[in-house]
């Protein structure tokens, strides 16, 4: 890992798209399963990674809209 290296991860339908989702999200799922994406991934690409923790990745941002998220990791 080098100062800097970024990861960028795309991923489409994170919730089902239905009317609930698309206009009104009432059980706040796609908040949900943003967290959850996010969490997953950042321990994934952190697991082998047993150096000081200057050295891991970390969320520079993430958004999900409707079913459609993106996330984007930076080593700092």
């Amino acid at each position: 890992i080098v100062n800097g290296d970024m990861i960028i991860v795309s991923l489409q339908e994170i919730v089902e798209l239905d009317l609930d989702h698309i206009l009104y999200d009432s059980n706040n799922d796609i908040e949900k399963q943003r967290k959850s994406w996010t969490d997953h991934i950042l321990n994934i690409v952190n697991i082998d990674n047993t150096t000081d923790d200057l050295e891991k990745y970390t969320v520079l941002s993430n958004r999900a809209v409707v079913g459609t998220y993106i996330l984007i990791l930076i080593v700092n």
